[in-house]
């Protein structure tokens, strides 16, 4: 649910933990959403699929990982390494 209500733009349950929409999290760590996985959450939301058959056909998903950093205070955390061209 905390990835179909960040991808909802119609969704504005701002105070809802199952969402970051407001940056509430500094740092959120999940699965990229892939062709597969957009494709799940687009049968889902229009009513194609329920709750079970979504979560029963995700665990067929093998999403790569992914940070996100919302804020700054998250950001002010990250140091570059091992890479020289960006200077």
């Amino acid at each position: 649910m905390f990835i179909i209500n960040n991808r909802d733009r119609d969704f504005d349950v701002h105070s809802s933990p199952l969402s970051n929409r407001d940056n509430r999290y500094d740092i959120v760590y999940g699965p990229v959403a892939n062709d597969t996985l957009t494709t799940l959450i687009q049968r889902y939301h229009h009513g194609f699929i329920d709750d079970d058959a979504l979560l029963r056909e995700m665990k067929y998903v093998n999403p790569t990982e992914q940070y996100s950093f919302h804020t700054q205070a998250a950001i002010s955390f990250l140091e570059q390494v091992g890479v020289t061209w960006l200077k």
